[in-house]
Order: C-alpha cells, then structure tokens, then sequence
C-alpha cells in the first residue's frame, strides 16, 4: 500500500478529446458504499476505458513508437501520441478526470483514434521494440481519515493512499479506481520493455519508462490486466463493489464497452 498524502486537487491539465472529436472512452460509475462490511457511506468513482478503447490496445504490435509534440519536450504535458508499424493509424494518449469528492479526484488514460494519418510538429521520444504482450495497469485509490499527528493540525484531516482493493481499509471515506499506466512485456526474457503512466507530480502527467525496477515499483500496489481479460475482470469489478456493499447512485458503469 502506497500512502500519497493529504494534497489539494490536482484537476488541471490537457485532454486529446479537447481537440479531437471522439465518442466517450471510459465506464464511469457513481456509487454509495453502505456499512455492509463495516464501512461508513464511502463515495466511489469507476472511470475506465470502455472496450473500444481496449481493442485499440490489442491491434498494436512491436515496435511502438512514441511521440511528443515538439513545443513539449521538455516537460510531460499530455498528450502522447503512438503507433506501430502493424497499424499506421496514431492514437492519441491523454488523461481524464473524474471528481470523487471534494480534492480527490479520479485519473484515466484515454486513447483517441486521430482522425489526420500523422499530426504535425511530433518528435519520437521512444521507442518499445521487444514486446509480445499489453497489460493495463489500475490503481485503486481511497480517502480515509488521518490517524492522530499523521499529518499537520493545519491540514484538512484526510489521506488518501493507493492499494490493492482487499486493502481497503474500514474507515475509507471515498474510492476511486482508473487506469494508469500501459505495460509493453516481453514474456520471452520475462522482463517489461516499457511503461507509459500517469503520475500525481505534476498533476496530469504522462510519463514513459524503459527501467523494469521502476515499472515493477510502480505497479506493486496496482492490479494488472491483459485486454483480452478486460471485460471479464470488469465485471468482477462491479461484482466486488457490491460485496462490499455497494448501490448504485448514479450513471450505471458499462461493462463491456
């Protein structure tokens, strides 16, 4: 479990759907968790790629390329853009945002099919040449009250933490849970051959990774998923939230896209 502080909302940021006309790429569900399991009224926000988006994914094949455009090279503004020499068609790579609840929001990636063969002013900044394999990478996150001197009496009293769902602690007060991160593998050596993730510093940041140590930090306190399994471990998803005791307050998450 991996505790990431109280902080203020990092809603700020760039999306590949403000520039590019696409049909929504996410399943997103409000719920309201009951005491079922112990737990108070926990507000909760499932913001997920919907199974066009996963499809995308499974079309590409090694080498990716990897692009950013040339006026952001020097810092890790989304978008990303990426293709394969398997299918010429770029995807952009952005991230999308969803509120849980006051100062904790939820944080997507979001791939857009561009409608131009090649946009302008891009640099390739990587390039991922040995892999056979695309894992999805999903974080569950949560907001629960600080313990007593866990952070300064200045402070509103939450912290919010990123762990496995049977982490979840009783006393958590709002749950989110998103993609962030696309793991490239190669199963012959066993080793991943890149990442590209969304991290926290700074707030709607594409990152990409070649370093296997960090990929394996990273997704310690995620969960991994093959999109071939997508739809199969979504609703297991929804399954779980209402074992924990879960209702349905709002749109109602799409399972299979």
């Amino acid at each position: 479990m991996c505790q990431r502080g109280a902080r203020a909302s990092r809603r700020t940021g760039w999306r590949a759907s403000d520039r590019y006309s696409s049909p929504r790429l996410k399943a997103a569900g409000d719920y309201s968790l009951s005491a079922g399991n112990e737990l108070a009224m926990v507000a909760a926000k499932i913001l997920l790629p919907n199974q066009d988006a996963i499809d995308r994914l499974s079309g590409l094949g090694a080498p990716l390329h990897i692009y950013h455009e040339k006026r952001h090279l020097d810092r890790t503004v989304p978008p990303l853009f990426f293709n394969s020499d398997s299918d010429n068609n770029f995807i952009a790579l952005s991230v999308e945002w969803q509120d849980v609840r006051f100062k904790f929001e939820v944080f997507n990636l979001e791939l857009v099919r561009l409608p131009i063969a090649m946009p302008h002013d891009l640099h390739e900044i990587a390039r991922f040449d040995s892999w056979n394999r695309i894992s999805c990478v999903i974080a569950c996150e949560w907001e629960r009250p600080a313990r007593r001197s866990e952070v300064p009496s200045s402070w509103e009293q939450t912290v919010q933490e990123r762990g496995l769902r049977g982490e979840l602690p009783p006393t958590a007060t709002a749950v989110g849970i998103s993609m962030v991160g696309i793991i490239f593998d190669d199963t012959v050596r066993n080793l991943p051959t890149g990442m590209i993730y969304h991290d926290a510093d700074p707030p709607c940041s594409l990152h990409v990774t070649q370093d296997p140590e960090g990929i394996r930090r990273f997704i310690a306190n995620c969960e991994t998923v093959i999109p071939a399994r997508f739809p199969a471990w979504k609703r297991n998803l929804l399954k779980w939230c209402k074992s924990i005791g879960a209702e349905m307050a709002g749109r109602a998450a799409r399972v299979a896209g």
